[in-house]
C-alpha cells in the first residue's frame, strides 16, 4: 500500500493512533493555527506506545489529539527518505517531485528538506529547470531594456526642459 496517499483508516475514514506508525510525517487540519504547523511526527514513547507532536517548534512540543489525527493523513515515513544536503552536483530541485519531501517548522519559514532513499537528481527535470533559468533571465532581460527605453525617453524630455530653460535664462 502506498503510505504517502493513503493509510488504512477505520471504518469511518478518519485517522486514529492504530493508523499510523513510528517516523509517519502527517498533515492535519489543527483547529487553531496559533504555534500549529498542521504537520506532525509520529515517535514512539516510553512506554511503547506512539505519540504525534506538531512541527512549528523545532524544540518545543505540542502533542495531537485524537480530533486533530482524525482529519490526519501520512505524507510519509521518515525511514523512506534522507535529509537532503546541497551539492555542487545537485540541488533539491533536481529531483522528480515525487522524491521530494519538507517539513516546515514556524509556519515555513524553516524548512527540512528530504529526498526518498536511493533516489537520484533527474536529467529530465534539470533540463526543465536549466529552461526555467533561462525563460526567468530572458524576461528580466526584457524588463531591463524597457524600463532603459523609458529612462531614456524621460532622461531626454528632462534635458529638453533644461535646455529649453537655459536658453530662456539666456534670452533675457
Amino acid at each position: 500500500m502506498d503510505r504517502t496517499t493513503s493509510a488504512s483508516h477505520s471504518e469511518d475514514m478518519t485517522m486514529t493512533f492504530d493508523d499510523i506508525r513510528e517516523g509517519d510525517v502527517l498533515r492535519y487540519a489543527p483547529a487553531r493555527t496559533w504555534c500549529r504547523e498542521g504537520l506532525a511526527i509520529v515517535e514512539r514513547v516510553r512506554n511503547g506506545g506512539l505519540i504525534a507532536f506538531d512541527t512549528y517548534w523545532i524544540t518545543g512540543r505540542t502533542v495531537l489529539l485524537s480530533d486533530d489525527l482524525a482529519t490526519a493523513e501520512v505524507l510519509f515515513n521518515l525511514n523512506d527518505v534522507e535529509r537532503f544536503e546541497p551539492s555542487p552536483d545537485a540541488s533539491f530541485a533536481d529531483f522528480d517531485l515525487a522524491d521530494q519531501f519538507v517539513i516546515t517548522h514556524q509556519h515555513g519559514l524553516q524548512r527540512e528538506q528530504f529526498i526518498r532513499r536511493g533516489a537520484k537528481p533527474s536529467p529530465f527535470v534539470k533540463v526543465l529547470n536549466a529552461r526555467r533559468v533561462l525563460a526567468e533571465a530572458q524576461a528580466a532581460g526584457e524588463s531591463a531594456q524597457f524600463r532603459i527605453g523609458v529612462a531614456r525617453r524621460d532622461l531626454a524630455i528632462v534635458e529638453a526642459a533644461y535646455a529649453a530653460s537655459q536658453e530662456a535664462t539666456d534670452v533675457r
